[in-house]
C-alpha cells in the first residue's frame, strides 16, 4: 500500500513550488494582484488565458485508465479598486474534453481588501503562499491542492476565511516588517483524480467522515521581514498554525480507501539570502508539526515530525547573449521523526533536487528547464524537460509549450503485476493570454 500511494502522489503532495500550470513562465499573474494594490490605481482592470493541453502517456498504455489527457483551461483575474476597497475575482474553468469528470468551475480568488497605512484586511476566498524552497515547501500549510486537474503540478486551492496584517517601519537592517493573522473557519476537502486518471485511487469517500465546525477551524500567525547587512540580504520569515491537514491519511472503507483528516499544531520558518557581491541565493525552511485528532476517526495518527528543505542557486547571465541568464538550482529534501511506513504520504524522506533554467531574455520569452528528483535511498529518479516560447509571427499573446516527464525505477519489492503504470508522458500546449 505504501508504495501505491507513494507512487501515485509523491510529487503532488511534496513539490507543489514545480509550479501550479504547465504556463506558469509566460506569465505571473498572482504579483498583478500585490503590484495594483501597491500602486493605488482606482477602476477595473482585467487579465486572463485561454489554454489547451495534451498529454500523451507513452508506456503501460491500454491498462484501463486514460492514456491520453486534453485540457482546457479559462482563467481571469478581475481586480476592482475605489477608495475604500479592493476587489479581486480569479474565476477558473478546467475540463478534460477525454474524461469529463474532471470539471472545475470554482473561482480560485474571491475576496475584497480594506486597510490603511499600517494595516489591511482580506476577507474572502484566497491564495497564500508561504514556501521559499523550490522544489519542496514544508511552510506551505495553509492551502488544498487540486490533485485532480494535474497530480504532478496540483494547482493550489483557495480557502474561504480572513486575513489581518499590521506593517511596521522597519530600520536599517530589519525592514519591512509585517505581523499576519489567519482565521479559516470553512474546512473543504482535498480534490483527488478521477477514476479514470492514471493517478487513480480506489477512494470510498461515500464513508468519509467530515470534521464539525470547531474541528474545521484553521487558524495561523506569521511574522516577515527583510534583513539587511553587510554579509549580505534575506527574507525571513516565522509561521505558527494549528488546524487541519490539507493531505489526509488513509484507511480502509467497504468500498476503499477512506480519506482520514486529522489536525496539526505546526511550527515553522525560512530564510532566503543572497550573500553580499555573490550570484549565489542559499534557501531553507523547515517546519515541526505535532498530529492530533479531530472529532474523526483516523486508523493511524502519525507522530510527531519535522520537514525541511534546503537548497543553492547560482546565476549566470550573459552566456548566449546580454540578456539570457542560467540558474542552476540543487535542494535536499528530508524528514526527521515520525514513522515512514505509517506515513506513505509524506515521500521525501531524503531526497535531492535538481533544476538546470535558461531563459533567453528575447522578445518572445524562450526558455528552456531541466528539473528532477532522486531518491538517495532507492534511486529512483522523477525528472522533466521543459520548453516555452510565444509564437509571436502567428500573435504576440500565444505561447507553445512542450515537455517531457521521466518516471524512473519502480520499488523494487512489489511484483510488477501490482504496481501502478509507469506516468512517463510528453505534452503540448497552446496559451493565448488577454
Amino acid at each position: 500500500m505504501a508504495e501505491y500511494l507513494a507512487i501515485a502522489l509523491a510529487l503532488a503532495v511534496a513539490t507543489p513550488a514545480w509550479g501550479q500550470d504547465d504556463f506558469d513562465n509566460f506569465d505571473d499573474l498572482d504579483a498583478l494582484d500585490e503590484l495594483d494594490a501597491l500602486d493605488g490605481s482606482r477602476g477595473l482592470e482585467a487579465t486572463g488565458f485561454l489554454s489547451e493541453t495534451t498529454h500523451v502517456y507513452v508506456t503501460d498504455r491500454d491498462d484501463g485508465t486514460a492514456d491520453e489527457q486534453q485540457l482546457l483551461e479559462v482563467q481571469l483575474e478581475v481586480d476592482a479598486h475605489t477608495d475604500v476597497f479592493d476587489v479581486f475575482v480569479h474565476p477558473r474553468f478546467l475540463v478534460d474534453v477525454l474524461d469529463t469528470e474532471l470539471l472545475r468551475y470554482e473561482p480560485l480568488e474571491a475576496y475584497f481588501d480594506v486597510g490603511g497605512r499600517r494595516w489591511d484586511l482580506r476577507v474572502g476566498q484566497f491564495v497564500d503562499s508561504w514556501g521559499i524552497a523550490d522544489t519542496f515547501n514544508p511552510l506551505d500549510v495553509l492551502n488544498r491542492r487540486d490533485l485532480g486537474g494535474n497530480p504532478i503540478r496540483p494547482q493550489p486551492l483557495g480557502e474561504l476565511g480572513t486575513r489581518f496584517r499590521i506593517h511596521g517601519t522597519g530600520g536599517s537592517v530589519l525592514g519591512e516588517p509585517t505581523l499576519s493573522a489567519y482565521a479559516m473557519p470553512v474546512w473543504r476537502a482535498t480534490m483527488f483524480p478521477t477514476e479514470n486518471s492514471r493517478y487513480a485511487l480506489p477512494l470510498d469517500e461515500e464513508a468519509l467522515v467530515r470534521p464539525d465546525f470547531a474541528n474545521g477551524f484553521f487558524g495561523a500567525v506569521r511574522a516577515d521581514a527583510t534583513l539587511s547587512t553587510s554579509v549580505g540580504s534575506a527574507d525571513v520569515q516565522i509561521v505558527g498554525a494549528r488546524g487541519p491537514e490539507r493531505m489526509p491519511n488513509f484507511g480502509f472503507g467497504p468500498q476503499g480507501l477512506v480519506p482520514q483528516y486529522y489536525g496539526s499544531w505546526v511550527a515553522g520558518g525560512g530564510f532566503r539570502a543572497v550573500p553580499a557581491n555573490s550570484h549565489l541565493t542559499l534557501k531553507a525552511e523547515a517546519v515541526y508539526k505535532r498530529p492530533y485528532e479531530l472529532d474523526t476517526p483516523v486508523d493511524v495518527l502519525p507522530e510527531d515530525y519535522v520537514q525541511f528543505a534546503v537548497g543553492i542557486d547560482r546565476a549566470f547571465s550573459g552566456l548566449a547573449s546580454p540578456q539570457d541568464q542560467l540558474t542552476l538550482t540543487v535542494e535536499y529534501l528530508g524528514e526527521a521523526g515520525g514513522d515512514e511506513i505509517e506515513n506513505p504520504l509524506r515521500p521525501l524522506g531524503s531526497d535531492v533536487a535538481f533544476r538546470v533554467a535558461w531563459d533567453a531574455g528575447n522578445f518572445s520569452r524562450t526558455s528552456v528547464e531541466a528539473r528532477g528528483i532522486v531518491d538517495v535511498a532507492s534511486a529512483d529518479v522523477i525528472a522533466e524537460g521543459v520548453f516555452k516560447t510565444q509564437l509571436r509571427f502567428v500573435h504576440d499573446d500565444l505561447g507553445l509549450l512542450a515537455s517531457a516527464q521521466v518516471f524512473g525505477a519502480r520499488t523494487a519489492d512489489v511484483p510488477p503485476r501490482e504496481q501502478r503504470p509507469n506516468n512517463s508522458r510528453v505534452s503540448a500546449g497552446l496559451r493565448f493570454d488577454f
